[in-house]
């Protein structure tokens, strides 16, 4: 049997030393659970902050969820002394990456809002129905059953 390494260790390794606001970027996050694989997920650098002894960057990050839905965007802090493998990233792959997202989003929002429209034609029959005032509803039957013994 024979035996062949798929993966080629030929890759340029890059130190990222600065950042700044508007830089993209696609991070590495480790399985936590036996059961979970490695994921890339994209992010962008929403703020850099320094006071002189402490730096933390904002990003938002989007992550493609596990079972179908919605991407949902997060706000993630990183103190320094955090550990994470960070990759640059191009505006070409970050715009792929969202209009991928985007077309996936405004699916979601056009399935929102038609099941909302259902439910507020549902919620007009069901106002519609509603007898609102009992003694109103007294008087047009009392009307009728008055006409009824005079005819």
């Amino acid at each position: 049997m024979q035996v062949q390494n798929i993966i080629q260790p030929a890759a340029t390794i890059i130190r990222i030393t600065e950042v700044k606001p508007g830089d993209v970027y696609q991070r590495l996050v480790k399985a936590t659970y036996s059961g979970d694989k490695d994921k890339v997920v994209f992010g962008m650098v929403m703020s850099v902050l320094v006071n002189g002894e402490d730096a933390a960057i904002t990003a938002i990050e989007f992550t493609a969820p596990m079972y179908g839905g919605t991407m949902e965007p997060e706000i993630k802090v990183f103190a320094n002394g955090t550990d994470m493998a960070l990759f640059p990233a191009t505006v070409k792959e970050w715009n792929t990456h969202m209009s991928g997202a985007l077309a996936k989003q405004t699916k979601e929002v056009e399935k929102a809002e038609a099941t909302a429209e259902r439910q507020r034609a549902v919620l007009v029959q069901m106002q519609d129905a509603l007898i609102r005032d009992k003694s109103e509803a007294l008087t047009v039957e009392t009307t009728a059953f008055a006409g009824e013994v005079e005819g």
